[in-house]
């Protein structure tokens, strides 16, 4: 750790991963600054000429409407672009809790880049510190996305043993995603209630495939049948299958996100059996 100038930390590269500073934040912190309270210093990238925030962005601009002259500062060798990639992951286990929107702008200032948009969804999101679905949801949405065709269809990603290596995803749009495969796992039998034989997805199941979420649960692999115009219903439980997707997201530890998984597949067991009582009951 050393102490910089604050005028020497350049802010205006495009290394601020949040979608905006709360003003209320840096209020309060320079209040705390001027009673006298540390903060951690905060991280920039040194290029040999220039100085990138990379974290700190509240802190700094704290400091600044404090009339601080210097701050606490971790130095890192390297350029703009590697401040960028720092900055996508930063506040994801500190600081000021992350928005969605602060989320989004992680992950689109990596897909805006020609050399990272070519990473998989996987990577970006370990980068982003975002669940992959996150990523491949705005890579779908983003206007600055490529079309399908120009898409590549191979994908670097970083292996467990830290290595780079290839991915073929031209097919990858045909796979059903986790929530999908979970739902058609509640099987029902000849009278129309839940097997027994509910399958119950270990921490083991999600950490194999070089722990990637998109290997942890099979996928059929079978043409998907041609689907009929979306009705009110199937934007609804599209709805549902993403708000599982972000809870899911939001559990820090593998084991937490095993027993949410589980414990869907539980409800939607015995939503099926309320159901098809009151089918029953109705006369159906």
């Amino acid at each position: 750790m050393t102490t910089l100038a604050v005028k020497q930390i350049r802010t205006d590269g495009g290394t601020q991963s949040r979608a905006e500073i709360n003003t209320e934040i840096v209020e309060e912190y320079a209040e705390l600054m001027k009673d006298g309270l540390r903060f951690p210093p905060v991280t920039v990238f040194y290029d040999g000429t220039d100085y990138w925030l990379a974290d700190g962005f509240h802190r700094l601009a704290a400091a600044k409407i404090g009339d601080s002259l210097t701050i606490h500062a971790d130095i890192t060798q390297g350029s703009r672009r590697d401040a960028i990639l720092y900055s996508a992951g930063a506040n994801a286990d500190h600081g000021l809790r992350r928005t969605n929107a602060d989320k989004h702008r992680s992950v689109i200032l990596l897909l805006e880049d020609e050399e990272w948009n070519g990473w998989s969804d996987s990577e970006i999101g370990k980068r982003c510190k975002v669940h992959h679905s996150t990523v491949a949801k705005y890579r779908r949405e983003s206007s600055l996305a490529k079309t399908a065709s120009d898409i590549p269809s191979n994908r670097a990603y970083t292996t467990k043993h830290g290595t780079t290596a290839t991915m073929n995803t031209k097919n990858i749009g045909k796979k059903k995603d986790p929530v999908s495969s979970l739902v058609e796992s509640v099987k029902l039998d000849s009278q129309g209630l839940p097997k027994k034989d509910i399958p119950h997805y270990t921490a083991d199941d999600f950490e194999r495939e070089e722990d990637n979420w998109e290997d942890a649960i099979p996928y059929s692999e079978e043409e998907p049948a041609k689907q009929e115009p979306e009705t009110k219903p199937d934007y609804a439980i599209r709805d549902i299958k993403n708000y599982i997707e972000m809870v899911i997201d939001e559990i820090p530890d593998l084991s937490g996100k095993h027993q949410a998984v589980n414990e869907t597949i539980r409800y939607l067991r015995d939503l099926s059996t309320r159901y098809h009582r009151l089918s029953i009951a109705e006369g159906y």
